[in-house]
C-alpha cells in the first residue's frame, strides 16, 4: 500500500496550478513530450484560432514543457485538443523553442503509437494488422497507419501528408559569407528550404554540428530577408519553418541520403525530419527525379536513423501541383512524468540561456568611457594594466548575468501566469507583468540601460571641456611620444563618443517601449507591432555596428586612407610662438597658457603676467625652455609664425618636439 502511495503521490506543488501529465517519446532520436492532462482548455472555433489562442494566452504551458529545467533547447511539445473536423480522431498543437508550428512529421508517427494505445482510436478488429489514426495538424488531417497485434502498436508507423509542392525552385539567393547561393524552397505542411552543403562549403556528413547549424540559420535569415513565402490556402501558413542542408544526392538511388534540419531558434532535428521529407520528395518529384511509388531513404547527420518516403498520388494545393507523400518511420516510449509547479518557485515557467550581450555591450562602452575621462581629464600616474582591465570586464560580465538571470530578485506570482508581453522578449523572466514583471523591466532598464548612459555622457562631456576644439589648447608635454599619446587618447575619445552614439540610438527605442509596456499592461498583452520589432532588430543591430566603428578608427588603417594622426591639429614650439607675438599674443590665451601650466608645473614655475606682456624675448624664451608645452590649434593661422620665428626655430632645432 504505501509503495503504491509513494508511486502515485504528487510531490508539494501549487493546488491552484493542475499538473500536466505527459508521455514521452521519440522517434529517431528527436523527442517528443505529449500533454493528455492538465493542460488548461484551448479556445477557438477551428485548429488555427486554437493555435494563435494558445500563443497569447497560454504560452507559458509551452515553456514550461519545453524549456529548462523540464526540458531544454531541442524539446518538442504536441498539446492534444478537440478538432473541428468531424473525421479527425485528435486534434494537436505542436510546440517547439520559438514557437508553434504547423507540421511535425516525427510527432505524427509518435501520436498515431500514442493514440491507438491510450485508446483514443478504437482497437481495429481481431486479424486486421494496421490501425488508421486521423489527426488534425495545423496544416490539415493526416492519416497514420499504426502496425498493431492484440489492440497494440508494434513496429513502425507510416503517415500520408497533405498535399506537398514546390514553391521555389533553382531560387538565387545572396547568402552573407558565401555569396549568391541556388537553392530550393517546397512545403510539405511546413516550408524549408534546401541547399547543398557543399554550396556552403561543409560536408554535411562530417562536419561539426555547430558549423552546420550557423551556416542553416544563416541561409533562412537571408530566405526570410529576400524572398516572400506565402500559402495559398492560409496566411497562418506562410512562414519559412527552417532549412535543410543535403548531401547533394537528389537524384532517385536505393542508397540512403543524407541531410540535417534546423529550424526555429537554431533547433537541431535528430531525426531526417518527417516533414522535411514529404517536401523534398515533392521536390524531386517536381524535377523528375523521382517517380510515383518509388520509395527513397533519407539518414539524419546527427544520429543516422532513417526514414523512408514516397510518392503515392498527385494532388493540387491552389494554383500549384502538388503530390501525396507517404512517410514511414519507428517511434519508441521513454516514460511518462507530471510536470509541476510550487508557488515560490521563481522559474516555474522555465527559461532558456538568452544572450546577456546587450549588458555586456552597454556596461562594456561605460567603462571605456570612464576609463578615457580617466586618462584624459583626470591622467593617472600608473597605467591601467591588462590584468586590472581583464577583471573590470569580467565584473561587467558578471553583473550582466546576474541582470539577466535575477534568482533572488523576483518572486514567482500567486495568480495564474498572464499572457506574454513584448517588454518580457528580452529578458524579462517573471511570468507576471502586473506585478513584479512590470517592476523589474522598469528596473532593469534604468539600472543597465539608462543610468550607463548617463554615465557615458558625464564622462564625455568632462573629456569634451578638457579637450575643447577652441582656439587655444594647452597641456604640458616634455617628449613627442607624449604628443602622439595625447593625440592617441583624444582619437579614442572621439571612437568612443562615436560608440556612445550608436548605443543610445540602438539602445534607446528599445528601452522607451519597454517603459511603455510596463505602465500600460493592456496593450502590453498584445502582439508585437512592426515598431517593436524594429527596436529589437536595431539591439542586435547595435552588436555588428561596433567592429565596423573599431576597423575604421583604427590609427593604422587611417593612414592607410591618407590621413595623419594628428588630424585637425597643429603643434607648435614656444621657442618660436612667444617671441614672434610679443605684445600681440591674445589675453585669452596668455591666461589659459599661465593658468594651464601653473597648475600643472607648480608655483615655482609661474611667471607673472607683466613679464610675458612685456615682450621681452629672451625672459619668455627661457622660461618657455624651462616649461615646455604644446599649443593645439583648430585652424592655426599660418601668419602667425614669421620668418624671425623660423629662423629661430632653425637655431634652437634641439629644443623643438
Amino acid at each position: 500500500m504505501e509503495a503504491t502511495l509513494a508511486a502515485t503521490r504528487l510531490p508539494p506543488h501549487d493546488p491552484r496550478t493542475p499538473a500536466l501529465s505527459v508521455v514521452d517519446m521519440h522517434t529517431g532520436g528527436e523527442p517528443l513530450r505529449i500533454v493528455h492532462a492538465g493542460c488548461p482548455e484551448v479556445a477557438g472555433p477551428t485548429l488555427l484560432a486554437k493555435r494563435r489562442y494558445m500563443r497569447q494566452h497560454l504560452d507559458y504551458v509551452r515553456r514550461r514543457l519545453v524549456f529548462e529545467p523540464r526540458g531544454h533547447r531541442d524539446m518538442y511539445g504536441a498539446v492534444l485538443v478537440r478538432s473541428e473536423l468531424p473525421d479527425a480522431h485528435l486534434g494537436v498543437l505542436f510546440l517547439h523553442n520559438e514557437g508553434y508550428s504547423s507540421m511535425c512529421g516525427h510527432a505524427v508517427l509518435a501520436l498515431g503509437r500514442f493514440a491507438l494505445d491510450f485508446g483514443l482510436v478504437p482497437a481495429p478488429p481481431q486479424g486486421v494488422r494496421e490501425a488508421q489514426v486521423n489527426i488534425h495538424c495545423p496544416c490539415g488531417l493526416v492519416a497514420a497507419f499504426v502496425a498493431c497485434e492484440g489492440g497494440r502498436s508494434c513496429g513502425p508507423v507510416r503517415f500520408h501528408s497533405v498535399p506537398a509542392f514546390v514553391l521555389a525552385a533553382d531560387l538565387t539567393v545572396d547568402v552573407p559569407g558565401h555569396g549568391k547561393v541556388v537553392m530550393d524552397i517546397a512545403y510539405g505542411g511546413a516550408f524549408y528550404a534546401f541547399v547543398s552543403a557543399e554550396k556552403l562549403g561543409l560536408d554535411v556528413c562530417s562536419a561539426k554540428t555547430r558549423d552546420l547549424v550557423e551556416a542553416a540559420s544563416t541561409v533562412t535569415e537571408a530566405v526570410k530577408a529576400q524572398f516572400k513565402i506565402s500559402h495559398p490556402e492560409s496566411e497562418d501558413l506562410g512562414f519559412l519553418y527552417g532549412t535543410i542542408l543535403t548531401d547533394g544526392k537528389d537524384a532517385y538511388s536505393e542508397e540512403p541520403t543524407t541531410n540535417i534540419c534546423v529550424f526555429a531558434d537554431e533547433q537541431v532535428d535528430r531525426s531526417p525530419t518527417g516533414s522535411g521529407v514529404t517536401a523534398r520528395i515533392a521536390l524531386q518529384y517536381h524535377k523528375g527525379l523521382l517517380q510515383l511509388n518509388q520509395t527513397r531513404a533519407f539518414k539524419s547527420s546527427a544520429t543516422g536513423s532513417v526514414f523512408t518516403g514516397r510518392a503515392v498520388r498527385e494532388a493540387t494545393c491552389g494554383d500549384f501541383k502538388a503530390v501525396i507523400v507517404e512517410v514511414a518511420g519507428q517511434a519508441h516510449y521513454t516514460g511518462t512524468a507530471s510536470l509541476t509547479v510550487e508557488d515560490d518557485d521563481p522559474l516555474r515557467d522555465g527559461f532558456l540561456l538568452n544572450s546577456c550581450f546587450g549588458i555586456v555591450s552597454t556596461f562594456s562602452v561605460a567603462l571605456i568611457s570612464l576609463d578615457r575621462y580617466c586618462a584624459i581629464v583626470r591622467p593617472p600616474r600608473d597605467k591601467l594594466g591588462r590584468r586590472r582591465a581583464l577583471q573590470l570586464l569580467a565584473g561587467a560580465w558578471l553583473a550582466a548575468l546576474g541582470f539577466s538571470l535575477p534568482w533572488e530578485l523576483l518572486r514567482a506570482p500567486r495568480e495564474p501566469p498572464a499572457p506574454q508581453s513584448f517588454h518580457r522578449c528580452l529578458y524579462r523572466t517573471s511570468p507576471d507583468p502586473a506585478q513584479l514583471g512590470a517592476a523589474y523591466s522598469v528596473g532593469l532598464v534604468v539600472a543597465c540601460y539608462l543610468l550607463p548612459f548617463l554615465l557615458m555622457c558625464f564622462c564625455r562631456y568632462h573629456i569634451c571641456k578638457t579637450v575643447r576644439l577652441s582656439d587655444v589648447r594647452v597641456r604640458p608635454m616634455t617628449t613627442y611620444a607624449r604628443v602622439l599619446r595625447f593625440f592617441s587618447e583624444v582619437r579614442t575619445a572621439t571612437t568612443v563618443l562615436i560608440m556612445i552614439i550608436f548605443v543610445i540610438c540602438c539602445w534607446g527605442p528599445y528601452c522607451f517601449l519597454v517603459l511603455l509596456a510596463a505602465t500600460r499592461q493592456g496593450q502590453a498583452t498584445q502582439a508585437p507591432s512592426l515598431l517593436n520589432v524594429a527596436a529589437v532588430w536595431l539591439t542586435w543591430a547595435n552588436g555588428a555596428i561596433n567592429p565596423v566603428i573599431y576597423a575604421i578608427r583604427n590609427p593604422n588603417i587611417s593612414m592607410l586612407l591618407g590621413r595623419n594622426r594628428e588630424e585637425g591639429y597643429r603643434t607648435r614650439n614656444m621657442d618660436v610662438f612667444l617671441p614672434s607675438q610679443g605684445l600681440g599674443l591674445q589675453a585669452r590665451s596668455r591666461n589659459l597658457l599661465l593658468n594651464g601650466c601653473a597648475s600643472r608645473l607648480g608655483t615655482c614655475s609661474r611667471m607673472p603676467s607683466s613679464n610675458l606682456a612685456s615682450g621681452a624675448g629672451g625672459e619668455v624664451v627661457m622660461w618657455a625652455r624651462k616649461n615646455p608645452v604644446v599649443l593645439f590649434f583648430r585652424e592655426g593661422p599660418p601668419d602667425l609664425v614669421t620668418a624671425d620665428g623660423k629662423q629661430h626655430k632653425s637655431e634652437a632645432r634641439d629644443s623643438s618636439f
